[in-house]
């Protein structure tokens, strides 16, 4: 991931370390290779989310979901759908790759991620710009959902076009299962 800005690069690894995974917008980086659009062997589904802490026990209250975590891992937090889906059928799904961020002066190595990156079709990038810009608005989270479950549900830090969505995780296991259900 030669070249990520700064500020991407920290965004990511932000969203990685709160245990969500990170959608991020693509700058000048562009994948190794993205092969042609095809239809998804799962939908996508995006959607606002309001977020709240899990409980004293570490679970969410009834009605709220927590992110697909790797065994073992804690719930970072609790999430619940605000109005109306976008189902994404199609897309073109990058490889996963691992990226190994450097550390800050003075500060330890951040964890490992694995990350692919999904380009959006053209015909839905209006609305998942729209849908970004909705979460960004909301102080919510964006939550993609694959096959019945909450994958990923990070914050939106700024709002940007829907062309390409970077799906960032700690666990390698994870960030592979998710890839085998979208391709």
């Amino acid at each position: 991931m030669k070249n990520v800005s700064p500020v991407l690069a920290a965004t990511a690894v932000v969203l990685a370390v709160a245990g969500c995974g990170g959608v991020a917008p693509i700058g000048p980086y562009s994948p190794p290779s993205m092969p042609p659009p095809r239809q998804l062997t799962s939908p996508m589904v995006l959607q606002v989310m309001r977020t709240q802490p899990n409980t004293a026990t570490g679970g969410c209250r009834a009605g709220w979901n927590a992110v697909v975590m790797p065994p073992g891992a804690p719930v970072a937090g609790c999430y619940r759908p605000v109005g109306t889906p976008l189902r994404i059928t199609s897309a073109a799904v990058s490889s996963v790759t691992t990226y190994r961020p450097a550390p800050a002066a003075g500060q330890p190595r951040p964890p490992t991620q694995f990350e692919f990156t999904v380009a959006v079709p053209a015909a839905k990038v209006a609305a998942v710009t729209a849908l970004i810009t909705r979460v960004y608005n909301a102080d919510g989270a964006f939550g993609i959902s694959v096959a019945g479950k909450l994958w990923q549900a990070p914050r939106v830090l700024k709002p940007f076009p829907g062309r390409q969505l970077q799906i960032t995780m700690l666990s390698r296991n994870e960030a592979v299962r998710l890839h085998r259900l979208l391709v």
